[in-house]
């Protein structure tokens, strides 16, 4: 049976009279208050009401049942709230973040110690908090939750602060990527901002730090992420195809990576075409791809074409060898050979290899036969100089060959002027800097021409007192006997 609601005012009334409240009118408060919990334990106690239904007589009321209805009939105030704390950080089509946190506390506590709270449960600093605000009116920190009448699960919304600092984003391959980041936002928002920065699919990135994966609601000083700190990125594979365009070549088609670097995927075209990947240098509708970019990051995306240069930067100007001056058949990595004391012969004169360089071989088919670039010292077989020039003198020279009437300085008779010792070629060649990456220092090079020369004609200088350097000098007197067939670049 029911509860008569005599009876249950009779005990609440008891209770109110023992612990010195006065029942007054609903809608007024009373010179102090019971807890919610303190007042159906006492009542309880008093009438001996069963807890749950089934435990005595046909029909029994919940104590949280009861504990409604006592508010209900009289207006005994209450002591405690709960309240939830609302984020709501930012929407996009694919994603809205939002987290509640519950909250119990006095209704006499203080904005101020509330925000307290909320910051040692959340693990957050209090100046992570710009505001708090209820009823799209802004939380007076000097005031208490009973000044603005607030009922259990009351709606807090939390306004977040704003800090941008420098942090580093630190993936598998190339430099940390520096970011401007804001230590009071969401690792979604850093997320966001990675995401528009690389061209990366938001869905495909998740961050590291100390271990530990960044939850997309969580903010950044959370995790005790501050100024400078490196954090670890780790990106989803998207493979899909690409065309790459060899002039005078077939298509090679590669299955890349689009969230890989552009180094990585000069490992896998050099490896189908036995290129040596610094020679190469990929253009994407004509705009040159850096070693340490990912290809997202130009818009490269499935089915896209890139062209194959070899490209390099010295005297201040940009040149490339397009691929029909260029025949990586015979490339050659002197860069790990040490034989510069041992000598070789071509066309039966003594030459030095071009030891710690790479060799890039010049396509040489507009020569017509190739018994001048015989390796028996046979018939016809001219032997090996070098010829060191300026950088951006490298792709004319290639181009149209060597050109008497363009050279200036004849000290020694004119002609074209070379050696058959690299080190002396090198002396005469200008330095030029390049750098195969976007976050890379520029590294300091050296080019020079190796070429042959049609020894009948060729005249060696003597060696002058006030001569620069220790090697031979040879003298070409017509640009007909000497012909570059490979451009060796030098680390300086």
């Amino acid at each position: 049976m029911m509860l008569p609601r005599d009876l249950l005012y009779a005990g609440i009334k008891k209770v109110a009279e023992d612990n010195g409240l006065t029942i007054v009118p609903k809608g007024t408060y009373g010179a102090s208050a019971l807890s919610s919990s303190a007042l159906f334990e006492r009542v309880y106690q008093w009438i001996d009401i069963p807890r749950s239904e089934g435990t005595c007589g046909a029909s029994a009321l919940s104590s949280s049942a009861l504990f409604e209805r006592v508010y209900q009939w009289i207006d005994i105030p209450r002591s405690e709230v709960r309240v939830i704390f609302k984020y709501e950080f930012f929407s996009t089509k694919c994603f809205s973040i939002r987290r509640d946190v519950p909250i119990t506390c006095k209704l006499v506590t203080s904005v101020s110690d509330l925000k307290s709270q909320l910051c040692k449960e959340e693990l957050i600093p209090l100046e992570a908090i710009k505001e708090l605000r209820f009823e799209d009116e802004e939380l007076e920190e000097n005031k208490t939750l009973r000044s603005y009448n607030m009922q259990d699960d009351a709606s807090i919304n939390i306004i977040q602060a704003q800090l941008f600092e420098i942090i580093y984003v630190k993936g598998l391959e190339g430099p940390d990527f520096p970011i401007t980041a804001n230590l009071y936002g969401t690792a979604l928002e850093l997320k966001k901002m990675y995401s528009e920065k690389q061209n990366i699919g938001i869905d495909a990135i998740q961050f590291n730090y100390e271990g530990r994966e960044l939850k997309d609601d969580r903010i950044l000083c959370y995790y005790g992420i501050s100024t400078k700190t490196t954090i670890e990125v780790i990106v989803e594979p998207l493979y899909e195809r690409l065309f790459i365009l060899r002039a005078n070549q077939p298509i090679i088609i590669v299955t890349a990576n689009l969230y890989g670097t552009v180094k990585e995927l000069k490992q896998i075209y050099c490896e189908k075409d036995g290129i040596h990947p610094e020679a190469v240098q990929f253009i994407h509708k004509g705009k040159q791809l850096e070693d340490d970019c990912i290809l997202s990051f130009y818009g490269i995306s499935c089915d896209d074409t890139l062209q194959v240069t070899l490209f390099l930067k010295g005297g201040g100007q940009l040149f490339y060898i397009d691929m029909d001056e260029y025949n990586s058949d015979y490339d050659y990595d002197f860069t790990k050979v040490n034989d510069y004391s041992s000598t070789f012969s071509r066309g039966g004169i003594s030459y030095t290899r071009p030891v710690g360089s790479y060799r890039y071989a010049i396509n040489i088919k507009k020569y017509g036969d190739k018994k001048w670039l015989g390796c028996v010292n046979g018939a016809g077989e001219w032997a090996v100089a070098y010829h060191g020039t300026k950088a951006n003198n490298i792709l004319p020279i290639v181009q149209n060959g060597f050109q008497l009437a363009k050279c200036e300085r004849f000290r020694y008779g004119k002609g074209i002027y070379c050696t058959p010792d690299p080190k002396t070629a090198i002396g005469y060649a200008t330095e030029f800097k390049h750098k195969t990456s976007f976050f890379s220092f520029e590294k300091s090079y050296k080019v020079v021409l190796q070429t042959r020369v049609d020894p009948y004609t060729m005249e060696k200088i003597e060696k002058a007192d006030d001569q620069k350097y220790d090697g031979d000098y040879w003298l070409i007197p017509n640009d007909r006997d000497i012909r570059p067939y490979g451009v060796c670049i030098f680390p300086v």
